[in-house]
């Protein structure tokens, strides 16, 4: 049975999905946090521009659901020109996110879906997906489709990369392919640290702890470096209110926690946790600088990495760390790519992208062989 393609611009109809959206991203071949329901909602209720409507694809076979593309189409202008993007709904928020799709039907559903996206050509003037993982099957689709098509314009990126440790053997393997001096160290300050008094890991992970434990995390993270720079969960209010938001639904449904470490009650660091089957995720970190020399991050970090494993956790990304830190943690990363699909197909289409275009022709080296898939440049902006 031919697939089609149902869009849904209804908040209403699209709180309808959560019970089977998440059923499927559970089931699904990739199964990630960033798919969920809840995490994908609160995304668009904190952080969708102002002038932005819901496109949500429904891939259906019949009247049953096979396969969603969580989408957003967002007014922009440039050079004074009305100029519309279509993308995920969660962007930078998200890492990696695949569709949500059917095991075993995803190149049948990517079809459908990029079918009806070109069907929709009048609504968007450029196609925008960051995060994705290069072997994932819409990388390959999206090429062929994109190159294949008169009037589009595929851009390619390389954002920085995802890492993460691997945990199939154990932490006491993964704490071994760190080196010996690493490993001593990470035992040495968790000794320092217990001769201070009781040294704790707290994970609160039901949703009436989740909410107080945030404000406890927030405290934390005030009275650390990351106030006076602008960044974790408090960097603004609407990223506030989206931790606020996100972590008492998801630990509603067994997927949200935050870990604290407190030594005699008093808490010196803090992360964020997040998980879907057997991966884990740490979006957001902090410590009390007062606290420093003993690196109560680090101990904080083995602990729930324990916590984690004995719970059937095999993987865990390193996201709340800048780059450099995470090499301390872990030598394995994943690449990442930004695909950009931009329309040539008229007057307004040249004058919006060809600048773009130009000016990072000029700045780059010309490649030996152009690559088949189209232009490459440096942040996916076009």
């Amino acid at each position: 049975m031919t697939l089609t393609v149902e869009w849904l611009e209804d908040p209403q109809r699209w709180s309808e999905l959560r019970d089977p959206w998440d059923l499927m991203a559970e089931r699904s071949a990739w199964p990630t946090i960033y798919a969920t329901w809840d995490f994908l909602d609160c995304c668009r209720l904190h952080f969708a521009p102002r002038r932005s409507r819901l496109a949500i694809a429904v891939v259906r076979e019949g009247r049953q659901a096979v396969g969603f593309a969580p989408m957003l189409i967002t007014q922009r202008q440039r050079f004074g020109l009305p100029m519309r993007q279509l993308g995920l709904l969660a962007s930078w928020e998200a890492d990696r996110a695949p569709l949500v799709v059917t095991a075993g039907r995803e190149s049948e559903c990517i079809e459908a879906l990029l079918a009806a996206i070109a069907e929709r050509e009048r609504d968007w003037d450029y196609l925008q997906l960051n995060e994705l993982a290069p072997e994932a099957p819409l990388v390959a689709a999206l090429r062929g489709w994109a190159t294949a098509a008169r009037g589009f314009r595929l851009v390619e990126s390389h954002p920085s990369p995802s890492p993460f440790i691997n945990l199939e053997t154990d932490v006491d393997g993964w704490l071994a392919s760190l080196g010996a001096s690493t490993r001593k160290s990470f035992r040495r300050y968790q000794r320092q640290l217990e001769a201070l008094g009781r040294c704790e890991l707290e994970m609160c992970d039901a949703p009436e702890t989740i909410g107080p434990a945030l404000e406890r995390y927030l405290e934390i993270e005030d009275r650390s470096w990351k106030r006076g720079a602008g960044q974790g969960v408090a960097k603004d209010q609407r990223n506030r209110a989206f931790y606020r938001d996100a972590l008492p639904r998801l630990a509603a449904r067994r997927r949200g926690a935050v870990a604290l470490l407190t030594v005699d009650g008093k808490p010196i660091a803090g992360n964020i946790e997040l998980w879907l089957g057997r991966v884990g995720y740490c979006p957001q970190t902090t410590f009390d600088p007062e606290f420093a020399r003993y690196s109560p991050g680090n101990v904080l970090q083995v602990m729930t990495l324990r916590w984690h494993h004995a719970r059937g956790i095999k993987e865990y990304g390193l996201f709340g760390r800048f780059l450099e830190n995470k090499r301390r943690f872990t030598q394995d990363f994943r690449a990442n790519l930004n695909l950009r699909v931009l329309q040539m197909r008229s007057p307004r289409h040249w004058i919006l992208f060809t600048p773009g275009l130009l000016r990072r022709e000029q700045a780059r080296p010309k490649p030996v062989v152009a690559p088949a898939s189209g232009a490459t440049e440096e942040n996916g902006e076009a």
